[in-house]
Order: C-alpha cells, then structure tokens, then sequence
C-alpha cells in the first residue's frame, strides 16, 4: 500500500512534489479509510488542477521510477537513463532526480528512493520501519559520489592499475 511518493527535478518540477494518501483530521468518510496503526489511509487518489498544471508529469514520474526500478537489472553499464530533469534553467538541467517511495507490505513499513541523472544512479536505500519499535534500520543503502573515483580506490586496494 502506497503512503507517500516525492519527487524532484522530474520534467516540469524543479522543486520536490509530495504525493501522499494519509488522510488528513477529517472525520466526515473515516469509514472509508484504511487504518495503518496511529494513521488512515486513503483507498484512493484523484489528482486534478487546471490545464498544465503537472498532472500528468506526477504520473509519468510514478511510472517512471517504477519501471526503472524494474527493469533496471537488465540494464547495461553505458546504458542512457530515461529521466528528464526539469529543463528550464541551466541548474536543474544538470542537477539530479530524486524519486522516494514509503509504502507497507505485510504490516511493515518501508521507505526506498534513489537519486539520479541520464548516466548514473547516485544514491539507493531502503529502510524499514516500525519493525523495532519505530526505529529505521537500513537494509541497503548505495552512495556513489564519482564512478571514476570509486573504480581507482578499489583498483589500488587491489593492487591494479
């Protein structure tokens, strides 16, 4: 079950977007939400706005980061990565995409995202939470700060060239 879905620097966002099914105080349709331990969720969603406004580039950068985390094992190294930053200033152009996901399988909560560009995925994680009393604990996490670095680090550690 999906609770929250944050986007940044995804075609016409430059800032991050925030989509999030938790309901709000309101007491008026409780009986239609899903209990979540302290939290209801809504069973659905329904986004509208004026022409232009974003709505269908919300739902390209779900689409998106869903199937590029599917599909991504069958990628190959030099391989473009389909996102399109925000391309109306020279910043964002060149800055990174960040896509994060919190959701609940089997009574667990879980966050993941990952931030990248059209060459390379910078940073991944996936947290769980609520399992140990509230507490986050990281099932995997992957930082790359420059590939080139990283490659001549390990080759050196290795005693290549």
């Amino acid at each position: 079950m999906l609770l929250q879905f944050n986007l940044t620097n995804f075609m016409s966002f430059k800032n991050e977007a925030i989509i999030s099914t938790i309901a709000n105080k309101d007491k008026e349709h409780e009986s239609y939400l899903i209990p979540y331990r302290k939290e209801k969720v809504l069973p659905c969603l329904s986004i509208y706005g004026s022409n232009a406004s974003g709505k269908t580039n919300i739902n390209k950068a779900l689409v998106f980061a869903i199937l590029f985390v599917r599909n991504s094992n069958m990628m190959q190294i030099n391989d473009k990565i389909n996102v399109i930053p925000f391309l109306l200033d020279d910043n964002s152009r060149n800055n990174k995409s960040r896509f994060d996901f919190s959701f609940v399988y089997e009574n667990i909560k879980y966050d993941y995202g990952f931030v990248c560009d059209q060459t390379n995925v910078y940073e991944e994680y996936l947290y769980e939470t609520y399992k140990n009393h509230g507490i986050d604990s990281s099932l995997f996490m992957k930082l790359v700060e420059e590939i080139g670095e990283v490659a001549e680090v390990l080759n050196k550690r290795d005693g290549r060239k």
